[in-house]
């Protein structure tokens, strides 16, 4: 049984790469994302900090506000919310609501788990620039938001690429899939302390898309768009 059921794996994960190749457009734009939990170590931070300065690319880092190594980050990248302390913000009301989004420095923002509530919509709306907390083809779940520019957390996958659900269930098939999704636009997001096993993909994932297309911050993105 587990042999075949191997096959049928591996046989999915390859329909879904022929599929995405299928479905390939010329990708324009690149916007790389990297999600820092609160127990990230500084050097997990800085390893990936490195790759970045390696390829000379610049991405958006969505970090705690009371994240202690935010100042290492260089001014090139964009820094973003992801609430104060990490916490999931559904279950949240009032002034526990507000403390997590209220004086939390960033352009934008995103909620961990994707666990954003619609009580928050208001607040993130006046603190941020845009939000980043729901994947779009499942944007029916939520109420949606008005006068809150929204940008999906991956447009490349299915499932949200987070550390539980992506890397750690596909393993390096997550990244032959993000190079394999190309579309106009392009977003991929990343743990970082996931990819402490996979900074070498990384990179070449960086490559991949340097060649052809422009890598660059959402908020400037949303900037060059207007």
């Amino acid at each position: 049984m587990g042999l075949v059921k191997n096959i049928l794996i591996t046989t999915a994960i390859i329909a879904l790469i022929l599929f995405l190749r299928a479905q390939a457009a010329d990708t324009e734009t690149v916007m790389l994302t990297i999600n820092v939990p609160m127990e990230t170590s500084l050097e997990e931070l800085e390893n990936v900090l490195e790759v970045f300065e390696k390829t000379n690319t610049n991405g958006t880092f969505f970090v705690p506000g009371n994240y202690n190594h935010t100042s290492v980050i260089p001014s090139q990248h964009e820094i973003s919310c992801y609430t104060n302390s990490e916490s999931r913000l559904a279950p949240l009301k009032g002034e526990n609501l507000s403390s997590e989004l209220r004086n939390c420095t960033g352009v934008g923002f995103r909620a961990p788990h994707m666990d954003v509530g619609n009580a928050s919509y208001q607040i993130i709306r006046e603190e941020f620039a845009y939000d980043s907390s729901v994947y779009h083809r499942y944007e029916w779940f939520w109420q949606e938001p008005k006068g809150l520019e929204q940008i999906p957390i991956t447009s490349v996958l299915m499932l949200p690429l987070d550390s539980s659900l992506s890397i750690n269930f596909i393993g390096d098939f997550f990244f032959t899939l993000a190079r394999k999704s190309q579309q106009e636009t392009v977003v991929i997001a990343l743990g970082a302390q996931d990819l402490q096993e996979h900074l070498l993909d990384f990179e070449f994932l960086i490559r991949h898309y340097q060649e052809e297309s422009k890598i660059t911050t959402i908020g400037d993105w949303l900037l060059s768009s207007e």
